[in-house]
């Protein structure tokens, strides 16, 4: 049971990591393309 709980553990760990990742690209992105940036669509 405890390596369920630990599997878990690490699985949500991971996902927020991803989470805030993928935020922080996306928010990079808004603010870049906010301000003519590097990619001026």
């Amino acid at each position: 049971m405890d390596t369920l709980y630990l599997l878990l553990g690490i699985v949500g760990f991971l996902a927020v990591l991803a989470a805030f990742f993928f935020g922080g690209f996306v928010l990079l992105d808004f603010i870049f393309s906010r301000t003519g940036g590097p990619q001026d669509r």
